[in-house]
């Protein structure tokens, strides 16, 4: 059951069942910048009304103001640096760092309870060769803290170079095993070694003719 309010805030709701317990709240929409104390009454009902189920609303701020900060991993930060406010790829708004600044603000925002990003200016990261991971927040309330951690781009030669770094060390804990374990190698050695011997004489057979074979190429040859 419901009812609504008339202009002084009073409710009536009927049609209740004794000896049940019901859950009274206020229904207020998700978007709606108002809140409840308390948030619902247990109420169990008997032969008598119940009265004095009184709610108190508040309401939020109707703008959300945004504050951020910027931390620079291992690197320094230039003179003037871009950040952007987005919805759903499109820019909203924007803010210039001056150094040795690291504070930026959005203000004026509508608590929409839509997803915002708040991120380096695409420009900025190619200008600067930076990456910083975007900070994502719904705006549902009157403030909200963000912080940007940036660091220099990585870059493809530092990767390759810690790839051949593992082979490296695959090569030298290799050599160091069969350094100490010189009975337990030289056998496998020796086999592998033989064993690629007779391949290389097979190849050369197989390649090579024979003599009874080179006599009859050579009779044929003088026949004709």
């Amino acid at each position: 059951e419901e009812d609504t309010t008339d202009v002084t805030g009073l409710y009536r709701i009927r049609g209740l069942k004794p000896e049940c317990t019901y859950r009274v709240r206020p229904k207020l929409e998700k978007e709606s910048i108002w809140r409840a104390f308390p948030q619902y009454y247990e109420v169990k009902t008997d032969k008598a009304d119940k009265t004095d189920i009184n709610f108190k609303l508040f309401g939020f701020a109707e703008s959300l103001e945004v504050f951020g900060t910027t931390h620079f991993e291992g690197i320094e930060m230039p003179q003037t640096l871009r950040v952007t406010l987005s919805k759903k790829l499109e820019t909203i708004q924007e803010a210039v760092l001056h150094s040795p600044s690291t504070v930026f603000f959005f203000q004026n925002m509508s608590i929409d309870f839509q997803d915002y990003t708040v991120a380096l200016d695409p420009s900025e990261i190619s200008k600067y060769k930076f990456e910083a991971e975007p900070v994502t927040f719904n705006a549902n309330t009157s403030f909200i803290a963000v912080k940007l951690h940036i660091r220099a781009q990585r870059k493809a030669a530092d990767v390759e170079v810690s790839k051949s770094s593992y082979f490296g060390m695959a090569l030298i804990v290799l050599i160091t095993l069969a350094f100490f374990n010189q009975s337990k190698i030289k056998p496998v050695v020796e086999q592998i070694v033989m064993n690629v011997q007779d391949l290389v004489l097979a190849n050369i057979n197989r390649n090579q003719p024979t003599s009874e074979q080179e006599l009859l190429r050579r009779r044929r040859s003088k026949r004709t």
